[in-house]
């Protein structure tokens, strides 16, 4: 009874326009850099000052109008923020079309397919990547809750996705209500197989120089690495000192050297942020043509600042233009075994970078 009365009500409750820009500025410029940097003090008097504001003028038109809002009540609140969502089950931007297809849902599991539509160009492709800018906001916990790329039509220039989530608790999800938010996507993705690389052998450093950085990252197939501890994990690598292009987009070869008995190969990869580029650096055996895979790989985060290359882990600097991404590739492999191989790689960049705003919000509902 309350709930349908409050409804009623609500829909004949406008804020005037001086009101929610008023409470957006003042969201967007003070409270929510406060949220961030005081986290476990969510109910300061600045937010609840603002909370009253919307419950008592017209939530639901602030919550599915001014993003920074919502992104509040989800902090404060979870189960009121979905709660006050309005239900909209596509969305637009930039001529862009986000929208829920279908949801299935099993007692405490859903499955629910999103596709994206280009309306007016050709940025949508069957290489679009979400590059984990979304976010599955709920009121629940789960235990598993993400979304993958599942297909494209090339005819209607969409591609569909499925997002997949389960309750943590085993309990029944049928009802709850869902909001799916894209940031940005890529698309239009590069691929370059089978490079060899304009390097011997004959080229490694006598000296290597060395320094030790912060790992923005640790990757190995070989059981015994994949069970380090990170405190375990060497973080000496290979001082930039090359710049060898390699022909991928924004990447070279920036170092090669033996470190502790170990062959490394350093590439770096600028703009990576929105390119995404990613790869593999292996050997060939020039008699039998087969590959050698690296024992383990090195990733680390380096600013060029002032002809200085810094080595820093503050988030606050990821859109930091001079940022550069580096890969170390390590080879347990002897210095006189070196000559029966080559350097090749396998890599990936995205061509098309594009930021948005999409959301929708709907009721995990059998259909």
């Amino acid at each position: 009874m309350f709930k349908e009365k409050y409804q009623r009500l609500n829909n004949f409750i406008k804020p005037s326009e001086e009101l929610v820009n008023k409470v957006k500025n003042f969201s967007n410029k003070e409270v929510v850099k406060k949220v961030k940097k005081q986290k476990n003090v969510i109910l300061k008097p600045a937010i609840a000052i603002i909370t009253i504001v919307i419950v008592f003028f017209s939530m639901p038109v602030l919550a599915s109008k001014v993003p920074s809002i919502y992104n509040l009540m989800y902090l404060v609140s979870p189960t009121v923020a979905q709660y006050f969502m309005p239900v909209q089950r596509f969305c637009e931007n930039q001529g862009i079309k986000m929208e829920v297809v279908s949801a299935n849902i099993y007692d405490n599991e859903a499955k629910i397919y999103i596709t994206m539509q280009d309306l007016t160009e050709d940025r949508i492709d069957r290489t679009t990547d979400l590059n984990d800018s979304y976010s599955i906001n709920r009121d629940f916990k789960c235990s598993t809750c993400h979304c993958e790329f599942v297909g494209f039509d090339n005819k209607i220039k969409t591609a569909t996705f499925l997002i997949s989530i389960k309750d943590i608790e085993n309990k029944k999800i049928d009802g709850k209500k869902i909001t799916f938010i894209v940031n940005n996507f890529m698309s239009h993705k590069k691929e370059w197989e089978n490079i060899k690389f304009p390097i011997s052998f004959e080229d490694i450093d006598n000296n290597t120089e060395t320094m030790q950085v912060r790992l923005s990252g640790f990757g190995s197939d070989e059981e015994k690495y994949m069970n380090l501890n990170p405190n375990e994990i060497n973080n000496t690598v290979l001082v930039p000192k090359r710049d060898i292009d390699f022909g991928v987009t924004d990447m070279k070869i920036t170092g090669i050297g033996y470190i502790d008995g170990k062959l490394h190969i350093q590439v770096s990869a600028k703009n990576n942020l929105k390119l995404d580029n990613h790869g593999e650096v292996y050997l060939k055996d020039n008699i039998t043509g087969e590959n050698k895979k690296s024992n383990y790989n090195l990733s680390f985060i380096l600013w060029q600042n002032e002809d200085k290359l810094e080595n820093e882990t503050d988030n606050t600097k990821n859109a930091n233009e001079n940022r550069i991404d580096y890969t170390e590739y390590v080879f347990d492999i002897p210095k006189e075994e070196l000559e029966n191989y080559s350097i090749y790689g396998d890599f990936t960049a995205s061509g098309l970078y594009v930021e948005g705003d999409w959301k929708v919000t709907f009721p995990l509902e059998k259909n």
